[in-house]
């Protein structure tokens, strides 16, 4: 009997192991699952204008740069980003140059550069008088693990065109409450002074894609809950196979009641 409850005892521990195993291997699937939406900057700006005010690329040069900040509230992967751009009609686009930094834009802040070929599809949007036509960007390469705080993105388009300037824009939204209003440039004719001119009254259309890391505390709790049911059953198995009481025979004699 004593065995085999030692034995059952083994099976159980066994069991917790390869429970929290797989809580493990869930909360990491988990992280790793289907991207959503970390941070919107708000939808595109109603203002005709304001698809076009700032220019992000222009051949040859390719070094003018726009960055707008965000705010994330977990620790979180990020896979990619959205965004929308306004292009010139001969604008052959090639790249995009993503760089993400952890604070006002600097060579001292930088904390990610990655150049990455991004999909684009056209949205129908235009703005007639300069010949732009809108589309809408898109990157899903990136596997970059960020804190909780507040960044700022910038995404510089490598294009090229056979007639005007490759010209391209990254297109104005209406902004989000929790970001600093405005983004900054740098002119192309200056590509090294960063973080550029800041414009107060302008955001940027992009969204942050990514996944939520679970806290070490949820994986804790759920260990620590497994851990608490294996002991109850334990404990259950020890009373179960604790040896019956022994009863004396009880013996009548008379009035009284004497125990043998």
């Amino acid at each position: 009997m004593k065995a085999g409850t030692e034995r059952r005892k083994v099976f159980l521990g066994r069991s917790l192991l390869r429970r929290i195993v797989i809580v493990a291997i869930v909360l990491t699937l988990k992280t790793t699952s289907v991207a959503a939406v970390l941070f919107d900057n708000g939808p595109l700006s109603d203002t005709p204008n304001g698809r076009y005010n700032c220019i992000v690329a222009n051949v040859p040069r390719n070094q003018a740069r726009m960055f707008d900040d965000f705010v994330l509230d977990h620790t979180v992967i990020i896979r990619g980003f959205n965004w929308k751009q306004h292009d010139y009609f001969d604008t052959r686009y090639i790249s995009t140059e993503v760089t993400i930094y952890s604070d006002i834009p600097s060579d001292d802040s930088l904390l990610h550069s990655q150049t990455l070929i991004a999909s684009r599809l056209r949205n129908f949007t235009t703005v007639p008088f300069w010949g732009l036509s809108g589309y809408d960007y898109s990157v899903s390469n990136l596997f970059l693990k960020l804190d909780p705080g507040h960044y700022w993105l910038g995404l510089n388009a490598i294009t090229t065109a056979d007639y005007a300037y490759g010209i391209t824009s990254w297109d104005s939204s209406t902004g989000n409450d929790s970001t600093l209003r405005g983004r900054y440039q740098t002119a192309y004719l200056h590509p090294g002074s960063l973080p550029g001119i800041f414009y107060a009254e302008e955001d940027s259309v992009f969204q942050v894609i990514g996944n939520i890391v679970p806290e070490l505390s949820t994986f804790s709790l759920t260990a620590c809950s497994l851990l608490s049911l294996t002991m109850f059953r334990v404990r259950h198995l020890r009373i179960e196979d604790a040896p019956a009481p022994r009863c004396r025979p009880t013996l009548r004699v008379g009035a009284r009641t004497r125990r043998g």
